[in-house]
């Protein structure tokens, strides 16, 4: 499968490969810079992690990680690309990284999870290094914050959760941007249950 990236232009919609043709995207994130530049994340063929940006006038690709089993990009205030992906090695690691000025990514690793196979990350940042992610983990939905300087999960549902999911800000009256004090909304799917 190739990865493809889509804008509208002033005569339709115009379609750009982001990499090479045996990239295989387990899940693809998407954000823009401050410069409009767009970031892609993805994992190639061999299943290593890879972000893809068209900074240059064409798409490159960066390595990222060895492994990852789901990815989502965000950009912060400043203008700043985050990311937030499931280890694919390890199936419970959580990590969050920021791409710094000079190009390389600033990783940390955000979570172990007590539940394997981290899947379906959404990321989501609302300061300069201030990230919310929400995934899920072996049937729940967990939320991982460093707000308060150090990462903090939540289990936000269990029980069957499954599939993919999203979340956003729900920003409060007054709010110029998603600031600290802006409330998280999560949107998921839920497997039926006999009873």
């Amino acid at each position: 499968q190739r990865v493809l990236y889509s804008r509208r232009g002033p005569s339709g919609w115009v379609t750009e490969a982001v990499g090479a043709t045996k990239d295989v995207q387990s899940t693809i994130g998407l954000a823009v810079d401050e410069d409009q530049h767009v970031f892609v994340c993805h994992t190639d063929g061999n299943g290593a992690l890879v972000v893809a940006s068209n900074e240059a006038g064409s798409f490159s690709s960066q390595p990222v990680a060895p492994s990852a089993a789901s990815c989502d990009l965000a950009r912060d205030e400043r203008g700043r690309v985050h990311i937030a992906y499931g280890d694919g090695a390890e199936k419970n690691a959580l990590w969050h990284g920021q791409r710094e000025s000079d190009g390389t990514w600033h990783l940390e690793q955000a979570t172990i999870s007590a539940t394997p196979a981290i899947a379906s990350v959404d990321l989501l940042v609302a300061g300069p290094r201030q990230a919310q992610v929400v995934y899920y983990a072996g049937g729940s939905v967990v939320s991982t914050t460093n707000a308060s300087g150090v990462w903090e999960s939540l289990a936000l549902a269990s029980n069957g959760a499954a599939g993919t999911l999203g979340a956003a800000w729900k920003p409060r009256p007054g709010d110029v941007y998603p600031a600290g004090n802006a409330a998280l909304v999560v949107a998921y799917g839920k497997t039926s249950q006999r009873v």
